[in-house]
């Protein structure tokens, strides 16, 4: 399993990101992370603000 954490830009914790595999995997660490962060930074895009 990789989880890639989510921040605001004040880097406070908002969520996690995580993928999870079924059957054994061959994925390199820092492709997984790559993949992850990428995912994040599509998602952010997609959720409406958090106004307090």
């Amino acid at each position: 399993m990789h989880i890639k954490r989510l921040s605001d830009n004040s880097h406070d914790w908002v969520g996690s990101i995580f993928c999870e595999f079924t059957h054994g995997t061959k994925i390199d660490e820092g492709e997984a992370r790559t993949i992850l962060h990428e995912a994040a930074m599509n998602i952010q895009y997609i959720l409406p603000a958090f106004i307090d």
